[in-house]
Order: structure tokens, then C-alpha cells, then sequence
């Protein structure tokens, strides 16, 4: 093999690796970016769930001929609340951290996808 071909090969290597390398940035950007706003309307729908208990916890003790007893369940109610906004909170956190997982997988395959079709010349 001449110098000018092994030249020619390492320059489209670099080229290749660099490719890739931007190619990944943008998957992980992108996917990084989808995970956040997923974390965010979490975390939104979650103070929502809390908010509505609390309204409705409100208008019990309002409405209750026992404010003891009114108080016991909305004390109930909020831990209920608090409970489902935390699960969904978590369930939607794992699915972010998977998301941002899958730009690494998608990373490695391509590389070894382009040293695959590198070496083949």
C-alpha cells in the first residue's frame, strides 16, 4: 500500500470518527433534551395530583360536620396524593434515564458500523 493511500485511508478515518462523533452529540443532545422535558411534565403533573388533593381535602373540611375527622382524611387524602405523584414521578424518571441510555447504545453501533465499513475498503 502507498503513502498516499495510507494517507488517503487515515484522512477518511478521522473523517469518519468525527462524523460519528457528531452524529452521537446530536442523538444524546436531542435524547437528553426529551428526558428533561419528560422529567418536567412529571414533576408538573405531580404538583397537579397534590394541588387537586389538597382542593378536594379543603372543601371536605369545610364541608365536614366533624373537623377532626375532616382533618384525619385530609392528612389521608395528601398521603395518597404525595404517593401518586411519587410513583408517577419515578416511573417517569426511569423512563428518562432509559432514554438517555439509548443514544450510547446507538453510539457504539455506529461506530462499529463505520470501522466495519472502513475496513472492508
Amino acid at each position: 500500500m502507498g503513502v498516499e493511500r495510507v494517507l488517503e485511508v487515515e484522512r477518511r478515518l478521522e473523517w469518519i470518527m468525527e462524523e460519528a462523533n457528531r452524529k452521537a452529540q446530536e442523538i444524546v443532545g436531542k435524547a437528553q433534551k426529551e428526558a428533561e422535558e419528560t422529567l418536567e411534565r412529571a414533576k408538573e403533573e405531580s404538583r397537579k395530583i397534590i394541588a387537586e388533593a389538597e382542593r378536594a381535602a379543603k372543601e371536605a373540611i369545610e364541608r365536614a360536620s366533624d373537623p377532626e375527622e375532616a382533618r384525619k382524611f385530609l392528612a389521608e387524602e395528601e398521603k395518597k396524593a404525595r404517593e401518586e405523584a411519587k410513583g408517577l414521578l419515578e416511573e417517569l424518571e426511569a423512563k428518562a434515564k432509559s432514554l438517555k441510555e439509548v443514544p450510547k447504545d446507538r453510539f457504539e453501533k455506529a461506530v462499529e458500523f463505520l470501522l466495519k465499513e472502513f475496513l472492508r475498503i
